[in-house]
C-alpha cells in the first residue's frame, strides 16, 4: 500500500519473534520464521533500500548482515544505510565487502567512491572511480560510464586523463548524447 515504514516495522518485528519450545534439555527460543528468514530478512532489506535509516532499522541491518553476511541484498541495504545515515567510514567497509560479493556491480565502486571523495581521501577516490566505470563499461552501461566520467574533474580537475580513458570506452551514439554536458 505504498507504506514501506511501516512495512519495515511489521517485517522488523517478524523477524525479532520469538517462539518458545520445550526441549529434552529445557526451554529455548527460537524464531518461529524458520527456512524462511531469509525470504523475510532479503524482503525487509529491499524495502530498507526506500526509506530513511532509523536506529531500529540500522541496528536490524546490521544483526542481519552478520546472520547473512552472503546475501547481497542484505549487506547492500546495510552498506547503504549506513551511507545515508551518514556513517561514512562503515559505509566503506560495507560496500566494500559488497563488492567482493557483486564484483561485476559498477555502482558499489561508484558508491564507495563518492564516500572516498566525501573524506577527502581523493587517490582511493580515484582508483574506486576507474573501477567502477570500467565495471559499468564490461557490462555495456555506457550511460553510467558518460556520467561517471565527469566526476573526475571534480576529483582531480589538473589531471584530465581519466576522464579521456573512459570517454575513449564509449560508443559514438553515447558520445554524442553527451556532448552538451562535456562543454
Amino acid at each position: 500500500e505504498d507504506r514501506p515504514a511501516q512495512g519495515l516495522e511489521l517485517l522488523g518485528e517478524l523477524l525479532n519473534a520469538k517462539e518458545r519450545r520445550r526441549g529434552l534439555f529445557g526451554r529455548s527460543e527460537k524464531n518461529p520464521l524458520g527456512s524462511e528468514r531469509l525470504r523475510v530478512a532479503n524482503r525487509y532489506a529491499e524495502l530498507a533500500r526506500t526509506t530513511s535509516p532509523t536506529e531500529d532499522s540500522l541496528e536490524m541491518l546490521e544483526d542481519l548482515s552478520i546472520e547473512f553476511s552472503e546475501s547481497p541484498a542484505v549487506r547492500r541495504a546495510n552498506a547503504d544505510a549506513l551511507r545515508n545515515a551518514g556513517y561514512a567510514a562503515d559505509a566503506i567497509d560495507e560496500y566494500q565487502y559488497c563488492a567482493k560479493l557483486e564484483p561485476e556491480d559498477g555502482d558499489i565502486e561508484g558508491r564507495t567512491s563518492e564516500l572516498f571523495a566525501a573524506l577527502g581521501r581523493t587517490d582511493e577516490a580515484i582508483d574506486s572511480l576507474r573501477k567502477g566505470i570500467s565495471q559499468h563499461a564490461a557490462s555495456g552501461e555506457y550511460e553510467q560510464v558518460a556520467d561517471r566520467a565527469m566526476r573526475f574533474i571534480d576529483l582531480n580537475p589538473d589531471d584530465l586523463e581519466d576522464v579521456y580513458v573512459s570517454l575513449e570506452m564509449l560508443p559514438g551514439e553515447v558520445l554524442k548524447r553527451h556532448v552538451p554536458s562535456l562543454d
